[in-house]
């Protein structure tokens, strides 16, 4: 199964409109920086949203961050034609 790169990962994250809350979460969760620059920088995979911090714990809840981690596993595995979806722009497949 085709799967997203740490690069893709990365930049993936810096275009939610909720980036600063997960880093917000983030930095409350680990208290290394190092731990907080794995996530952000995509070198966590598919645990990039499900193994950040407890969504229990967070402001936003835990409905609010399993929508999230839905929409990342489904963008992480490629599925559907969109290869890059954010709130300002969408870039699709068109097969020939």
């Amino acid at each position: 199964m085709k799967r997203r790169n740490s690069i893709a990962i990365k930049l993936w994250l810096q275009t939610r409109y909720w980036y600063k809350n997960y880093v917000r979460n983030l930095k409350t969760e680990y208290e290394d920086d190092e731990d907080v620059l794995k996530f952000i920088n995509g070198l966590m995979g598919e645990m990039t949203l499900s193994s950040a911090f407890c969504y229990r714990n967070t402001p936003e809840g835990i409905e609010y961050w399993g929508k999230k981690e839905k929409k990342f596993l489904q963008w992480y595995y490629c599925q559907g034609n969109e290869i890059f979806k954010c709130k300002w722009f969408k870039i699709k497949l068109h097969w020939l």
